[in-house]
C-alpha cells in the first residue's frame, strides 16, 4: 500500500509540473501573438459621437446601502480630477456621505471622464466608486454587497451603465504594467521590458474582452485607456532610472549634481530612446477620457 501511495504522490507531482509547464507555454503563445491595438480597433468599430467635447456639469449621486458612518470608517470621498483644458494641476474634489448612505457630487467638465471617488479610511470591503461620465449626464450607483460579501457599483443609468463591464474589470489590466514599476537597469533594458509590458496588456485585454463581451465602446475606451496607462508608467520608469544616474552632493555650501553614466545620461535625452511611446496614438480623442492621460501631457 505505501508503495502505492508513492507512485500515485510521484504520478500527481509529475502531472502538476506538465500542468505548469504547458500553462506557461500557452501564456508565452498568447503574449507572442498579441493583438495590435488596430487590429482590436477594427474587429470593435465605434464612432466617437460629434459632440464628445463639451464644457457641462457632471452629477455623480446614489446610495450605500447599509452604510453607518462608525463602522464604515468614514463619511466621505474624495476624487483627484483633472481636465486638461481647465487646470495646470489636479483639483481634489470630496464627496460627503450622510448619515443614510446618500452622496452627491457635481463638477464641471469639458470631455467624457472616467473617475473614482475612494477612500483610504474603510472599515469594510469597499474603497472606491468608479465610474464613466459626459459632461451633462446624472450619473445614479448603488453600492450594496454582493453575494459573495463584497461590495459591487451598480450603475442605473447613464454611461456608466453603458460601459459598466470595463468599469468593472479595468483594473484587471493594473498589475500586468508591475515590471515597469519594478524595474531597475539601462534604458534599453527598460524599453525591452516596456515591449514585454505592451504584449502581456493586449493578451489580456482580448481575454477579458472576449469573457466579459465588451460592447464596441467599451473596447476603444479600454485601448485608449492602456494607452495612456502605459504611457503613464513608462514615462514614470524613465525617469526613476534618470534620478538614479545623479549623485546630488554640496559643492562649496550649494548643492550641484555629479552624472554618474554620461553615456546613459545622453541616451536619457535622446527622443530615439522612446521609441516604445510609438504605440500610443496620441490624436485619439479617446484618450482624454482616460484618468492616466493627464501624465502625457
Amino acid at each position: 500500500m505505501e508503495k502505492k501511495t508513492k507512485i500515485f504522490l510521484i504520478a500527481f507531482v509529475v502531472a502538476i509540473v506538465v500542468l505548469v509547464g504547458a500553462h506557461a507555454i500557452y501564456n508565452r503563445v498568447q503574449i507572442a501573438n498579441a493583438p495590435t491595438v488596430q487590429e482590436l480597433a477594427e474587429a470593435y468599430p465605434w464612432t466617437v459621437p460629434d459632440d464628445w467635447f463639451k464644457t457641462d456639469t457632471i452629477t455623480l449621486k446614489g446610495r450605500i446601502e447599509g452604510y453607518d458612518a462608525e463602522e464604515f470608517g468614514f463619511t466621505s470621498m474624495k476624487c483627484s480630477y483633472d481636465d486638461v483644458f481647465e487646470n495646470d494641476r489636479s483639483t481634489v474634489l470630496v464627496m460627503g456621505i450622510a448619515a443614510d448612505g446618500t452622496f452627491c457630487k457635481k463638477f464641471l467638465a469639458s470631455y467624457p471622464m472616467q473617475q473614482v471617488f475612494y477612500t483610504t479610511d474603510s472599515n469594510v470591503s469597499f474603497h472606491a466608486i468608479p465610474f464613466f461620465a459626459r459632461p451633462g449626464e446624472t450619473i445614479d450607483v448603488t453600492v450594496r454587497k454582493g453575494s459573495l460579501g463584497q461590495y459591487e457599483c451598480i450603475y442605473n443609468n447613464g454611461s456608466s451603465k453603458d460601459v459598466e463591464r470595463w468599469l468593472r474589470t479595468s483594473e484587471e489590466l493594473a498589475k500586468q504594467f508591475s515590471p515597469l514599476w519594478h524595474f531597475e537597469g539601462t534604458f534599453d533594458d527598460a524599453n525591452k521590458v516596456a515591449d514585454l509590458v505592451w504584449k502581456m496588456v493586449m493578451s489580456k485585454l482580448q481575454k477579458i474582452i472576449r469573457s466579459e463581451g465588451y460592447t464596441p465602446m467599451e473596447v476603444q475606451l479600454a485601448l485608449a485607456d492602456v494607452q495612456a496607462r502605459f504611457g503613464q508608467d513608462y514615462i514614470g520608469c524613465i525617469v526613476k532610472q534618470a534620478d538614479a544616474l545623479v549623485n546630488y552632493k554640496k559643492c562649496d555650501s550649494l548643492g550641484c549634481a555629479e552624472i554618474l553614466d554620461s553615456a546613459e545620461w545622453k541616451k536619457y535625452n535622446d527622443c530615439k530612446t522612446y521609441a516604445p511611446l510609438r504605440r500610443i496614438d496620441f490624436d485619439n480623442p479617446l484618450l482624454f477620457a482616460s484618468q492616466h492621460f493627464f501624465f502625457l501631457q
